[in-house]
C-alpha cells in the first residue's frame, strides 16, 4: 500500500487516528500532512496493552521522505516527507511488533511528544506476542520538535521501548519532556548515534535512560 501527498486531519471521534492499520501489508507513506487528530497522526496497534495484539504485524512500514525509492518492486523518485503535526498525543504511536523505518520526517508540537514504541508494561510482565521477535526500529534523519509534554511513563521526542534497530542522525529540541527516553525491553542490538538532541525537559522515569 503506497500512501502518497494526502491531507489528513480532524478523526472523527475522542481517541481517532489519522492514519491507523493493523494489516499484515507492506505500507510506504511519502508526503503526507497529518495533523490536529485527537490521539496521534499515526498508529499501529493498541498502544498502552499486549492483550489483544497475540500476532504480531508481519508487513514492513516505512514513514520516509527520501525523494527516491523503491516500492513492491517499482521505483520511484517523487518521495517528499512525512508531517505529523499538532495531534492530541503522539506523532508516530505503536503498540505492536513490526518493522519500522521512519526516515526524513518532520514531527513536532504533538500532545506527548513525537515517536513512540512499544507497550507501557514493566519489562517483567511482558512476553512477546506469538513468541515473535521486538519490533525492529530504523529512525533516521527526523526533525523531531516542540511543545510534547510527556508523561511518567510515555512522550518526549523518542521514545522507544520492546526493539531494536538504530537510531541515527536525528534533530531533537525543545520538547517539553526528554528528547530521547530509551526504556524496558531495548535490546543491546539497539545503535544509537549522530543524533543532536538539544534544549529537551527531563522526568524520565528511574528505570529508563534518557538524553536531555
Amino acid at each position: 500500500i503506497l500512501f502518497k501527498d494526502n491531507t489528513v486531519r480532524n478523526a472523527a471521534y475522542s481517541a481517532g487516528f489519522g492514519i491507523a492499520t493493523g494489516s499484515d501489508d507492506n505500507l510506504y507513506l511519502t508526503g503526507n500532512e497529518v495533523y490536529e487528530n485527537p490521539f496521534a497522526g499515526f498508529k499501529l496497534g493498541t498502544w498502552g496493552t499486549k492483550d489483544s495484539q497475540e500476532v504480531p504485524h508481519t508487513g514492513q512500514i516505512t514513514i520516509s521522505g527520501e525523494a527516491s525509492y523503491t516500492f513492491a518492486g517499482t521505483a520511484y523518485t517523487d518521495g517528499s516527507p512525512n508531517k505529523f503535526y499538532s495531534n492530541g498525543r503522539g506523532g508516530i504511536v505503536t503498540g505492536e511488533v513490526s518493522t519500522f523505518s521512519i526516515i526524513k520526517n518532520e514531527i513536532y508540537d504533538n500532545g506527548w511528544g513525537g515517536i513512540h514504541t512499544g507497550w507501557l508494561e514493566p519489562l517483567s510482565s511482558f512476553t512477546w506476542p506469538g513468541g515473535s521477535t521486538p519490533a525492529q526500529m530504523y529512525i533516521r534523519t527526523n526533525k523531531i520538535y516542540g511543545k510534547g509534554t510527556g508523561t511518567a511513563t510515555a512522550g518526549g521526542g523518542i521514545d522507544v521501548m520492546y526493539a531494536y534497530g538504530a537510531i541515527e542522525n536525528n534533530l531533537v529540541y525543545e520538547n517539553n519532556y526528554a528528547g530521547m527516553r530509551v526504556g524496558d525491553g531495548v535490546l543491546s542490538g539497539m545503535t544509537i548515534r549522530h543524533n543532536t538532541v538539544a534544549d529537551n525537559g527531563g522526568g524520565a522515569t528511574p528505570a529508563a535512560s534518557r538524553v536531555g
